[in-house]
């Protein structure tokens, strides 16, 4: 699976839990998750490259358990449990 398609599920993800998605130039850094207005929302970033949207995507999603809780390809599953980890 590449790091696009992981980072497409992530997004196909964070979507079918409510959560909105915008893709914005952000400087290359990779976006994150933010609350606006009582509203999640993940911005990801169109100037970062893909391991960088990838990683910063992960990063945000891992602690979450609505996205924790959906059946995810295993390497996604795996990634997402790594970056857990790597917050603790």
């Amino acid at each position: 699976m590449t790091i696009q398609a992981r980072l497409e599920t992530l997004i196909g993800a964070a979507r079918s839990v409510g959560i909105d998605v915008e893709k914005v130039p952000m400087g290359g850094e990779g976006g994150g998750l933010a609350i606006l207005a009582g509203k999640q929302r993940l911005f990801i970033d169109t100037m970062a490259d893909s391991i960088t949207a990838y990683e910063t995507t992960l990063a945000a999603l891992a602690e979450l358990a609505e996205i924790r809780a959906l059946a995810l390809p295993d390497a996604v599953r795996t990634d997402l449990d790594e970056a857990r980890d790597d917050a603790s």
